[in-house]
């Protein structure tokens, strides 16, 4: 596997972390060290600080996917770099002193930016707003305002909606227990709530790939480990199908490249006893594949020494790539065939930020990929 394609893997396996992103065709890494930003180039040769020495606060990170540009939040301000424009941060929103950034969401032809935004009103109270720019001619419109946070799920692929979360009175605490989860039209802003509650991760979820179904993990409760089930949302006429059972906790779908089947985690429905503490354990967590349907469940790994999480397909849809957590609260990257055979470790170990237990069971792989750019 080439180095380029071993970090876009790793990328991918990442639960949004902001250490680093690599653009769509693995030419260019975004890093923060010491809160400075550097983009380099995969291969090492080229480097570009674009903001100078200087330390950036409040900022984000997110490459379009359809070219090499960086979307950037630095204070109250989002800034768009590129390549072309050899990484001078261009201004395409100002936030002036009542707006801050929260969120920010690329089209899928890269030519339109979603900005969520906490705004400061006159009468002291603050809204959930999101304004769409368009990359081309630089106008920003208004799609929605709303009385509570905005959070971003993601732009469906056939770019006529959004999904969020809405995020009550902006509090990460309830939040952080499952959001509703909505869909909005764009340009003209029509709300419909999609009657499904999940974890705030986009991670959790995936679209089908002719884009007509979003395969979800939906539950309620920070626990990973309990009430979490995966569901296939029809994403035309809004109907719901669970294809996991109540007696599992089922997480992270992601559907093989010709769409025939789907890889998640799944370990057994358990009481936090099981999973906190000092006597926590890893779960019986392990890579199961499903037809879209839930039928034809087989099991590919089964080892006790590891929880096993984050499966995602290769290209080719014969291999699939996971991590692994093992009892030192350490990850590793693993490979197995999709027909099922011995799993072959393709990397070192890496620490995690959490160690085996997680965030409540949630585990960022996220320095895995710095694990990568140091080899």
């Amino acid at each position: 596997m080439r180095y380029a394609a071993i970090l876009t893997l790793l990328a991918g396996l990442t639960c949004q972390a902001q250490s680093s992103r690599i653009s769509a065709d693995q030419k260019w890494v975004a890093s923060s060290e010491h809160d400075r930003l550097t983009i380099s180039s995969v291969s090492g040769a080229e480097s570009s600080r674009p903001f100078g020495s200087e330390p950036i606060y409040g900022w984000q990170l997110l490459w379009s996917p359809s070219d090499d540009a960086l979307a950037v939040v630095e204070r109250n301000d989002v800034y768009l770099l590129s390549e072309r424009d050899h990484w001078f941060p261009r201004k395409v929103f100002d936030g002036g002193e009542s707006a801050s950034p929260l969120g920010l969401l690329f089209s899928p032809d890269g030519k339109r930016l979603a900005i969520s935004l906490r705004v400061s009103g006159v009468d002291g109270l603050d809204r959930g707003t999101v304004k769409i720019a368009n990359l081309r001619d630089g106008q920003v419109k208004d799609l929605l305002t709303l009385p509570d946070g905005i959070i971003f799920h993601s732009w469906t692929p056939d770019g006529t909606r959004i999904l969020f979360w809405s995020d009550p009175d902006f509090s990460e605490s309830l939040v952080a227990d499952g959001a509703a989860l909505y869909t909005a039209t764009v340009p003209d802003g029509t709300m419909r709530p999609l009657e499904v509650r999940t974890l705030p991760h986009a991670d959790l979820s995936e679209y089908s790939p002719d884009g007509k179904f979003l395969a979800l993990t939906e539950g309620i409760g920070k626990e990973t480990w309990t009430q979490k089930r995966i569901s296939l949302l029809d994403l035309s006429s809004g109907t719901k199908t669970f294809l996991t059972p109540e007696n599992a906790a089922a997480l992270f779908p992601s559907w093989s490249p010709a769409g025939e089947l789907i890889a998640f985690a799944a370990g057994p429905d358990e009481v936090a006893t099981t999973r906190e503490g000092p006597d926590a354990k890893l779960g019986q967590v392990h890579i199961w594949v499903m037809k879209p349907d839930g039928s034809e469940l087989r099991q590919l790994t089964f080892d006790p020494a590891y929880r096993d999480e984050r499966p995602r397909w290769s290209g080719s849809g014969n291999t699939i790539v996971f991590c692994r957590v093992n009892a030192a609260g350490e990850g590793s990257v693993w490979r197995i065939d999709a027909a099922g055979s011995a799993p072959e470790r393709i990397g070192r170990s890496f620490p995690l930020e959490y160690g085996m237990f997680g965030f409540y069971g949630y585990t960022d792989s996220s320095q895995s990929a710095q694990a990568y750019r140091k080899k």
